[in-house]
């Protein structure tokens, strides 16, 4: 498995301290649309793991499987 490079990790506005469980949601928009709500107000998540096949992810220059986090896992999203 690739290591979760730490650097890409977004900050949301929609957290507190608790971690529970892990759920899995898919998002039916593309990369760019999916950042917007996961990063928002209303929602969050720790990880995004985007379609590779995307267009809006291979114009945004990327070229393998990569995984973004979004809420440190100390926090609940």
């Amino acid at each position: 498995m690739k290591p979760i490079d730490y650097n890409k990790c977004r900050a949301t506005k929609s957290f507190n301290t608790r971690v529970r469980f892990l759920i899995f949601h898919y998002t039916a928009g593309n990369l760019s649309s999916s950042v917007n709500a996961l990063t928002g107000p209303n929602v969050s998540a720790h990880y995004l793991v985007p379609d590779i096949t995307d267009p809006s992810y291979l114009k945004a220059g990327y070229t393998g499987q990569e995984v973004f986090n979004l809420v440190d896992e100390t926090k609940r999203a």
